[in-house]
């Protein structure tokens, strides 16, 4: 009787693990796409930023220190991505976008769960199809760039903050601000990510809150997203390196400033030529609508 009991229960177990695989199929073949996608260019040569990239994490290995011995303008976390698939796969060209194929995958997977939080299971199954496909459209040129390093952090981070705007627990947005501090240590850009959840982050439950405690998730999560760059910052200023780091980093945007400035008059002429155009248009339009109207009243006539 025990072995018949037994075999039931290890047939309904393997029937529904069977059942659950085939739930998942289309996900898992989804969370595939961006290594599949990523397969045919893998031992292509490097980009411009891939190979700056590469170079520093080489230098890295050898015991430089970025900033200090060797400089570029990017956040470190992406030097350290490309010194660890050094580290696994060697020194070639496929390590780094082997890393970066599979946190896509992860990315992916990362979408659907946060789609799935807001919308129906079909809205999240296209969510993820979307974001797998475009992985491998040439024109948005991933490969091992930092966006294909930052987005993991990046829509993780938001996933947190979903679920801590859902049960309100703080240490969901910590964790939060944990990954938007990762995501921003790997491409500047995503400071915009943080600022816009800190924001939403304020004026949640606005009214409903009493005194201070209203800036408690913004306040934490910007606590996680300090406490994430700073961890990620110490080795550099323990090695003198932040320093150096900060003065090439202002004058670099002191450069860029400058650009801007000089060639800002060539930057606005199109949107001039624009509304003077409309300008134009509309004068246009009141001088001759009012003789339209009167020959067409003389007709009448």
């Amino acid at each position: 009787m025990n072995m018949r009991t037994d075999a039931a229960q290890s047939a309904q177990w393997f029937g529904g693990g069977r059942r659950m695989l085939v739930d998942k199929l289309p996900l898992i073949i989804l969370c595939l796409l961006p290594i599949l996608l990523y397969f045919p260019f893998m031992g292509a040569p490097f980009e411009r930023d891939e190979g700056a990239y590469a170079t520093i994490a080489q230098g890295l290995l050898d015991g430089k220190v970025p900033y200090r011995d060797l400089f570029d303008n990017k956040p470190p976390l992406v030097y350290g991505w490309y010194a660890f698939s050094f580290l696994l796969f060697g020194e070639s060209v496929i390590a780094p976008r082997i890393i970066a194929a599979v946190l896509l995958s992860l990315t992916t997977l990362s979408v659907f769960t946060q789609t799935r939080m807001m919308f129906p299971r079909g809205v999240a199954y296209i969510a993820a199809a979307i974001f797998a496909i475009s992985t491998g459209l040439p024109f948005v040129a991933l490969h091992a760039n930092t966006e294909a390093y930052m987005l993991l952090p990046l829509t993780t981070s938001l996933a947190a903050f979903t679920v801590a705007m859902r049960n309100g627990q703080l240490r969901w947005f910590l964790l939060a601000g944990v990954l938007a501090g990762l995501a921003m240590m790997t491409k500047q850009v995503a400071v915009c990510n943080l600022l816009a959840l800190a924001g939403v982050a304020v004026f949640w439950r606005w009214r409903a809150v009493p005194g201070w405690r209203k800036l408690a998730p913004a306040g934490v999560l910007l606590a996680g997203a300090v406490a994430a760059t700073v961890a990620v910052a110490v080795p550099f200023a323990i090695t003198g390196a932040l320093d150096d780091m900060m003065q090439e980093i202002a004058d670099m945007y002191q450069r860029e400033v400058e650009y801007e400035l000089k060639t800002l008059g060539a930057q606005i002429e199109p949107v001039l030529i624009l509304c003077l155009g409309v300008l134009v248009l509309i004068l246009a339009l009141g001088v001759f609508l009012p003789i339209w109207d009167l020959g067409q009243a003389a007709l009448k006539k």
